[in-house]
C-alpha cells in the first residue's frame, strides 16, 4: 500500500483550457442548444481506439437532429456505439458512447504526458478540457501538438493536492447526470439538515419549506442518490 501513500503526497497542477478541435466532429457543432459532458473514457492502445461515454443535453428536437446527423456522419467518429434517450420531452438527456481514433484524441495525447482527465465539456463547438499533471511536467510539447489540429484558447492553471483531485472528478460526474431540479432539491435538502445525524428535518418539513409534495421530494432524492452512486461506481452503464 506504499504506492497509495506516495500518491497522496504527490502535487499536481490542474490545467483547464478551451479547444477548437478542427479535425473533430465538434468543429461542425457550432450552435447553441446543447451540452455534451463526458462521464468516462477508455483508451484502447492495442486497437488504436478511444471510447467516450457521455451525457448529451439538448433543448429541442432540432438541436437533437443536428447533433445526431453530425455524430453519425463525421469521419472523426468511427462508430456511434450508443445513442439512448434518458427521459421524455425536452430538454432531453441522451446517453452516448462514441468510438474514435487514437491519433485524433486529445485525452490520449495528454496521457502521454501523464495527464489525468478530469473533464471534457463541449458546447457551441468548443471543447472545455480539464487535466491533472504532475507539477514537474513541461506541457509545451503537448500544446504544440494540439495546435496542429486546432486552436487552444484561454489556458488556466493552479496547483492542487489529492483532496482537490477527488473533488474535481466527483463534482464533474455528479453535475453531468443530475437535472437542475434534482441538483437544486438535493442542495436545499442538505442545507436544511436532512442528512445530518440526528436528522434535523423530516420529509414533511422539507415539503413545506420547498413547496413540494413529500412524494416528489422522496422521488427526487432517491433518483439523485441512485444517479450519483451509478456515476461514481459504474464503468460501463450510465443512467
Amino acid at each position: 500500500m506504499d504506492y497509495l501513500l506516495d500518491f497522496g503526497k504527490m502535487s499536481f497542477k490542474y490545467i483547464e483550457f478551451d479547444y477548437v478541435h478542427e479535425t473533430d466532429w465538434t468543429a461542425k457543432a457550432t450552435f447553441d442548444g446543447y451540452e455534451y459532458n463526458v462521464v468516462e473514457s477508455y483508451v484502447d492502445g492495442l486497437k488504436n481506439h478511444v471510447y467516450e461515454f457521455a451525457v448529451l443535453k439538448v433543448k429541442d428536437k432540432l438541436s437533437l437532429r443536428k447533433l445526431f446527423n453530425i455524430l453519425s456522419n463525421d469521419p472523426s467518429v468511427d462508430e456511434l456505439v450508443k445513442f439512448k434517450p434518458m427521459n421524455k420531452g425536452y430538454p432531453k438527456r441522451i446517453g452516448i458512447v462514441i468510438k474514435s481514433r487514437l491519433s485524433n484524441s486529445t485525452r490520449y495525447k495528454a496521457r502521454l504526458f501523464d495527464g489525468i482527465e478530469v473533464k471534457d465539456y463541449i458546447t457551441n463547438g468548443v471543447e472545455n478540457w480539464g487535466f491533472l499533471f504532475p507539477v514537474n511536467v513541461n506541457l509545451d510539447l503537448l500544446f504544440n501538438g494540439l495546435k496542429i489540429n486546432g486552436k487552444i484558447i484561454n489556458v488556466r492553471s493552479r496547483n492542487v493536492n489529492i483532496n482537490d483531485v477527488l473533488s474535481l472528478v466527483i463534482s464533474n460526474k455528479i453535475t453531468s447526470v443530475l437535472t437542475k431540479a434534482e441538483l437544486d432539491t438535493l442542495y436545499k435538502v442538505y442545507k436544511l439538515g436532512f442528512f445530518n445525524e440526528p436528522r434535523e428535518a423530516s420529509l414533511r418539513t422539507l415539503a413545506k419549506e420547498l413547496d413540494l409534495s413529500t412524494s416528489t421530494i422522496s422521488h427526487q432524492l432517491r433518483s439523485s442518490i441512485r444517479k450519483i452512486l451509478n456515476a461514481i461506481f459504474s464503468n460501463n452503464e450510465y443512467i
